[in-house]
């Protein structure tokens, strides 16, 4: 009877160490948040984008090539996001999706336009991303990651001359460039709770070399120019996640 009272007691013992042992790596392992799901949520950051064109001459005349100038643009974002994650270990994949519109614009000098006042300027309108991304977890709860993918967006164009030479009137035509290209970037991802993520973000975009043909009330003919164009944006955001 008492070695069983013995044993028991030992038992009792034993079970409650192991139970007060346990309960802090419990406690962490509720704790430790999950990357794997899918999450929503706004960003607002800074555009800074570089646009260069060149004129190539007119429609049915042979080509030509002179640089007409370029410009930065700068301004402001806002948008949305989606997107998922999967987490294995210390590792975290996802992909992504994000609009945003912006206000970023800029201008310069038409070279060798109609007159010293000749102006081209840029309205870049929006522009949005679909990207993969690859993140090491440096912290349970700190993300860091590279991404990169498709990217794509609209630039206002408008050339315009208030005073210009040659008997004609004053003019202002616009039109706009639909741009595609890629995106590559980088940014840490931190978990406030355990539904809510703050991030910051930098992420470059290349919209490369795009032609295109253009009516203008200088001209009786089409013209045909290309233009280059890059953008950056730095970006600070909130995710939901579900």
């Amino acid at each position: 009877m008492k070695t069983s009272t013995r044993v028991t007691s030992l038992t009792t013992i034993t079970l409650a160490t192991a139970l007060s042992l346990s309960a802090p790596s419990l406690a962490l392992a509720e704790g430790t948040p999950n990357w794997t799901g899918c999450y929503a949520g706004l960003n607002a950051g800074y555009v800074w984008s570089n646009v260069s064109g060149n004129f190539l001459g007119y429609a049915g005349e042979p080509p030509v090539s002179y640089d007409i100038g370029s410009a930065t643009l700068t301004g402001g974002a806002i948008g949305g996001q989606l997107g998922c994650d999967y987490q294995r270990d210390m590792f975290v994949i996802g992909g992504r999706v994000a609009m945003d519109w912006t206000n970023t614009s800029g201008s310069h000098v038409f070279r060798d336009g109609t007159s010293p006042n000749d102006r081209m300027e840029y309205d870049l309108q929006y522009f949005g991303t679909l990207t993969a991304r690859l993140g090491y977890l440096f912290q349970p709860a700190t993300l860091g990651y590279l991404g990169g993918g498709y990217a794509w967006g609209k630039t206002e164009q408008t050339d315009s001359d208030p005073t210009p030479g040659y008997g004609m009137s004053p003019y202002s035509d616009s039109f706009d460039l639909d741009r595609n290209g890629w995106t590559l970037g980088l940014g840490v991802e931190h978990r406030l709770q355990p539904n809510l993520s703050l991030f910051l973000a930098y992420d470059y975009i290349d919209f490369g070399t795009k032609n295109t043909s253009v009516s203008c009330a200088c001209s009786s003919a089409q013209e045909h120019y290309e233009f280059d164009q890059n953008m950056s944006l730095l970006s600070l955001g909130l995710n939901y996640r579900f």
